[in-house]
């Protein structure tokens, strides 16, 4: 990724270009991030797969608006995909740790540090 200058939308300046070929709103998801916060590299690689993924997302919603929820009688193979996808963006902006809301004290408040949760495996049978 080369880093350059990007103006977002309210005229502040981040240092980091975004992926190109990206969606509108991962362009946004981009650069609200990137002007808001200070990203180490492995923060900057994760974002980067997020803007994918809601690039991807936005690509799968555009083609299940175009072409209806159901087809030949079943759901549409990309509205099963863009719920994967989903969990995964989700599951990668909370890896971000980015802070939710202001506690009482006015300071951001963090995300807890535990890991994304993935699929639960087999439990034994008593």
């Amino acid at each position: 990724m080369t880093l350059s200058t990007v103006p977002s939308p309210d005229g502040a300046e981040s240092p980091h270009a975004p992926p190109e070929e990206l969606s509108e709103a991962a362009l946004v998801l981009w650069r609200e991030v990137v002007t808001e916060y200070e990203l180490g590299p492995h923060e900057l690689a994760l974002l980067e797969h997020a803007v994918r993924v809601q690039t991807t997302c936005s690509d799968l919603d555009a083609l299940v608006q175009a072409e209806g929820a159901m087809l030949e009688g079943r759901v549409h193979p990309a509205l099963v995909e863009l719920r994967l996808q989903r969990v995964l963006l989700s599951r990668l902006i909370a890896s971000l740790r980015i802070p939710v809301e202001e506690d009482g004290a006015g300071a951001p408040r963090l995300q807890r540090r535990s890991g994304a949760r993935g699929p639960y495996g087999p439990r034994a049978v008593s």
